[in-house]
């Protein structure tokens, strides 16, 4: 009778890294799904790269900002910003009925922040 002092732990990690990307592609749809802003279509954007820590800022048709499902006032999003990582990728989601003005406002103070990982999105024609 042979003792098993061993246990062969390839496999599992194997099956965890698959269920990881599982996750994690997952993870994506489910932000984009769940936010309740209407975007605006464009023909030329082009997919987002970064991998790793998100950070999402909605400007909805009202004209609230959210950053992280938190309330922020327009004075107030570069204090708040101020906390997050340079590494962190930072995802800007507008309505198209917001006016013009208020979308300019808050990617002046996030532009101005000289975030590297700052994206828009949009939706494909």
């Amino acid at each position: 009778m042979k003792k098993f002092d061993e246990i062969n732990v390839v496999p599992l990690i194997d099956v965890m890294l698959v269920l990881l990307a599982m996750v994690l592609v997952t993870a994506t749809f489910v932000v984009q799904q769940e936010l309740d802003v209407d975007l605006a279509k464009a023909e030329h954007g082009s997919a987002v790269q970064s991998q790793g820590e998100r950070l999402a800022i909605v400007l909805d048709k009202t004209g609230m900002i959210r950053v992280a499902d938190e309330v922020v006032a327009l004075e107030t999003l570069a204090t708040r910003m101020a906390t997050v990582s340079r590494e962190t990728a930072v995802d800007v989601f507008i309505d198209q009925e917001v006016k013009f003005g208020s979308a300019v406002a808050v990617l002046d103070v996030l532009q101005g922040m000289r975030l590297p990982l700052l994206s828009v999105h949009t939706q494909p024609k």
